[in-house]
């Protein structure tokens, strides 16, 4: 019974580099990571509106080496891109974590 409940622990904390927090109730249409802008000391001209909040571990599950920046980036990209995002501001390079503002565009 140990052995079941180590393995489950184990798996769910390997899930938990990447996590989305909505800030609204609407769903928007997921979107192509590679248009996802990320702003880090600026905010877009356009109108936007804030959808939710992104959250990236620097360090992968039971390793010392943290992730690449190039992969931080990625990982930043497909979360908002996968919550309908088109850009992410505001961005937070803290500890252990790397944090943004999802937003999506205006018309």
């Amino acid at each position: 019974m140990k052995k079941i409940i180590c393995v489950i622990i184990v798996l769910c904390m390997g899930c938990s580099s990447t996590s989305f927090m909505s800030k609204t109730n609407q769903v928007y249409p997921e979107k192509n990571p590679m248009d996802v802008e990320i702003f880090f000391t600026q905010i877009p001209e356009r109108p936007y509106q804030e959808i939710g909040l992104v959250h990236i571990d620097k360090y992968p599950p039971f390793s010392p080496i943290p992730y690449t920046t190039n992969k931080i980036k990625e990982m930043i990209k497909v979360s908002a891109a996968k919550n309908g995002g088109d850009a992410v501001i505001n961005m937070r390079d803290e500890m252990s974590q790397v944090s943004g503002t999802v937003i999506v565009y205006r018309n």
